[in-house]
């Protein structure tokens, strides 16, 4: 008996902290084909310890989302600006996706 309260307390818990797409997202999700389970990753780098290197962050993204060769994991060196809290840190989907709204925002 025990178990099953604990099972009916916790399920409603997990599905409360599961963070779902904004409608923003899901556009991008569904331009680029995307699956929301992707399990990629991609950390922005300095230096020459890059697996590709782009002029903006942008264009990384869009390599990305449209990769010839899909990878786990890639080293992304971006030649322009680029915000010092994406640097050495390994980013999932849902953070690219944002990243790239974020970028195009502020293009227009």
């Amino acid at each position: 008996m025990k178990i099953i309260i604990s099972l009916m307390m916790l399920i409603p818990s997990t599905f409360s902290f599961a963070q779902s797409w904004t409608p923003q997202q899901m556009k991008i999700l569904n331009k680029f084909n995307l699956s929301e389970d992707d399990h990629r990753g991609v950390v922005f780098t300095e230096g020459n310890d890059c697996d590709k290197h782009f002029e903006n962050t942008v264009s990384a993204l869009l390599d990305y989302f449209q990769p010839k060769i899909r990878q786990d994991l890639i080293y992304f060196c971006v030649q322009g600006e680029i915000k010092k809290e994406y640097l050495g840190k390994r980013m999932g989907l849902r953070e690219l996706v944002s990243i790239y709204i974020e970028e195009k925002e502020n293009k227009h």
